[in-house]
Protein backbone atom coordinates (compact mmCIF):
# COMPACT_ATOMS: atom_id res chain seq x y z
CA UNK A 1 0.00 0.00 0.00
CA UNK A 2 1.31 3.29 -0.81
CA UNK A 3 1.26 6.92 1.10
CA UNK A 4 -1.52 7.91 -1.90
CA UNK A 5 -3.55 4.37 -0.84
CA UNK A 6 -3.16 5.12 2.90
CA UNK A 7 -4.04 9.14 2.53
CA UNK A 8 -7.47 8.27 0.29
CA UNK A 9 -8.51 5.96 2.59
CA UNK A 10 -8.41 8.64 5.33
CA UNK A 11 -10.09 10.73 3.10
CA UNK A 12 -12.79 8.31 2.71
CA UNK A 13 -13.05 7.78 6.33
CA UNK A 14 -13.81 11.30 6.88
CA UNK A 15 -16.18 11.83 4.46
CA UNK A 16 -17.85 8.79 5.57
CA UNK A 17 -17.91 10.18 8.61
CA UNK A 18 -18.92 13.92 8.31
CA UNK A 19 -21.92 12.49 5.81
CA UNK A 20 -23.14 10.43 9.38
CA UNK A 21 -23.20 13.26 10.79
CA UNK A 22 -25.46 15.40 7.56
CA UNK A 23 -22.39 17.42 7.00
CA UNK A 24 -22.93 17.15 3.47
CA UNK A 25 -20.71 20.01 2.13
CA UNK A 26 -17.61 18.31 3.59
CA UNK A 27 -18.49 14.68 3.05
CA UNK A 28 -17.90 15.33 -0.42
CA UNK A 29 -14.93 17.76 0.01
CA UNK A 30 -13.00 14.83 1.40
CA UNK A 31 -14.18 11.88 -0.88
CA UNK A 32 -13.04 13.85 -4.12
CA UNK A 33 -9.91 14.43 -2.15
CA UNK A 34 -10.14 10.69 -1.62
CA UNK A 35 -10.06 10.44 -5.77
CA UNK A 36 -7.77 12.75 -6.70
CA UNK A 37 -5.41 10.50 -4.78
CA UNK A 38 -6.31 7.42 -5.95
CA UNK A 39 -8.67 7.75 -8.80
CA UNK A 40 -9.36 3.76 -9.10
CA UNK A 41 -10.56 3.87 -5.49
CA UNK A 42 -13.97 2.02 -6.05
CA UNK A 43 -15.21 3.09 -1.84
CA UNK A 44 -15.19 6.65 -2.43
CA UNK A 45 -16.99 6.51 -5.68
CA UNK A 46 -19.33 4.74 -3.92
CA UNK A 47 -19.71 6.95 -1.22
CA UNK A 48 -19.82 9.67 -3.18
CA UNK A 49 -22.84 8.35 -4.99
CA UNK A 50 -24.20 7.76 -1.23
CA UNK A 51 -24.09 11.18 -0.24
CA UNK A 52 -25.88 12.76 -3.70
CA UNK A 53 -28.71 9.75 -3.15
CA UNK A 54 -29.35 11.15 0.49
CA UNK A 55 -29.65 14.70 -0.66
CA UNK A 56 -32.01 12.98 -3.40
CA UNK A 57 -29.50 13.70 -6.47
CA UNK A 58 -30.43 9.83 -7.38
CA UNK A 59 -29.30 11.25 -10.95
CA UNK A 60 -25.58 12.03 -9.74
CA UNK A 61 -25.51 9.11 -7.24
CA UNK A 62 -26.08 6.80 -10.16
CA UNK A 63 -23.06 8.53 -12.13
CA UNK A 64 -20.57 8.23 -9.16
CA UNK A 65 -22.06 4.13 -8.30
CA UNK A 66 -21.58 3.22 -11.87
CA UNK A 67 -18.01 4.86 -12.25
CA UNK A 68 -17.92 2.62 -8.87
CA UNK A 69 -18.68 -0.51 -11.29
CA UNK A 70 -15.66 0.72 -12.96
CA UNK A 71 -13.47 -1.00 -10.81
CA UNK A 72 -14.96 -3.45 -8.77
CA UNK A 73 -18.11 -5.57 -9.34
CA UNK A 74 -18.87 -5.13 -5.22
CA UNK A 75 -22.55 -6.62 -4.80
CA UNK A 76 -22.93 -3.48 -2.41
CA UNK A 77 -22.33 -1.23 -5.30
CA UNK A 78 -24.53 -3.60 -7.51
CA UNK A 79 -27.46 -2.81 -4.61
CA UNK A 80 -26.83 1.11 -4.83
CA UNK A 81 -27.58 1.29 -8.54
CA UNK A 82 -30.23 -0.72 -8.17
CA UNK A 83 -31.75 1.57 -5.70
CA UNK A 84 -30.95 4.66 -7.81
CA UNK A 85 -32.66 3.49 -10.63
CA UNK A 86 -35.66 2.59 -8.64
CA UNK A 87 -35.67 6.25 -7.71
CA UNK A 88 -35.55 7.42 -10.67
CA UNK A 89 -38.02 5.28 -12.28
CA UNK A 90 -36.42 2.88 -14.21
CA UNK A 91 -37.72 -0.14 -12.02
CA UNK A 92 -37.00 -3.04 -14.79
CA UNK A 93 -33.07 -1.95 -14.72
CA UNK A 94 -33.15 -1.58 -11.10
CA UNK A 95 -33.91 -5.47 -10.95
CA UNK A 96 -31.58 -6.36 -13.43
CA UNK A 97 -29.05 -5.01 -10.82
CA UNK A 98 -30.80 -6.07 -8.17
CA UNK A 99 -30.72 -9.83 -9.13
CA UNK A 100 -26.73 -9.76 -10.24
CA UNK A 101 -25.84 -8.44 -6.71
CA UNK A 102 -28.11 -11.27 -5.01
CA UNK A 103 -26.34 -14.10 -7.10
CA UNK A 104 -23.05 -12.24 -5.28
CA UNK A 105 -24.39 -11.82 -1.83
CA UNK A 106 -27.77 -13.80 -0.69
CA UNK A 107 -28.33 -11.75 2.03
CA UNK A 108 -29.77 -8.98 0.07
CA UNK A 109 -32.10 -10.98 -1.15
CA UNK A 110 -34.69 -10.08 1.77
CA UNK A 111 -33.46 -7.06 2.70
CA UNK A 112 -33.98 -5.71 -0.93
CA UNK A 113 -36.79 -7.50 -2.07
CA UNK A 114 -38.62 -4.47 -3.13
CA UNK A 115 -36.32 -4.13 -6.02
CA UNK A 116 -37.03 -7.25 -8.21
CA UNK A 117 -40.39 -6.41 -8.49
CA UNK A 118 -39.80 -4.21 -11.59
CA UNK A 119 -42.46 -1.52 -10.49
CA UNK A 120 -42.96 0.96 -7.51
CA UNK A 121 -43.50 -0.81 -4.14
CA UNK A 122 -46.54 1.41 -3.37
CA UNK A 123 -48.22 0.93 -6.91
CA UNK A 124 -47.97 -3.23 -5.96
CA UNK A 125 -49.84 -2.37 -2.54
CA UNK A 126 -52.51 -0.05 -3.67
CA UNK A 127 -52.72 -3.31 -6.51
CA UNK A 128 -52.87 -5.54 -3.42
CA UNK A 129 -55.11 -3.45 -1.67
CA UNK A 130 -58.00 -3.09 -4.57
CA UNK A 131 -57.78 -7.17 -4.84
CA UNK A 132 -58.78 -7.92 -1.38
CA UNK A 133 -61.81 -5.43 -1.26
CA UNK A 134 -63.04 -7.58 -4.52
CA UNK A 135 -62.89 -10.74 -3.18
Amino acid sequence: MTIFNTRAKLYNKLGVTYARYGKYKDALKNLEKAISLDRAYFSAYNNLGNVYYLTGKYEEALGYYKKALDYSDNALILINVAKALYKLGNYENAKTYYLSAVKKKSSFKNKYAYLEMGTKQTEIRASDRARIDTM
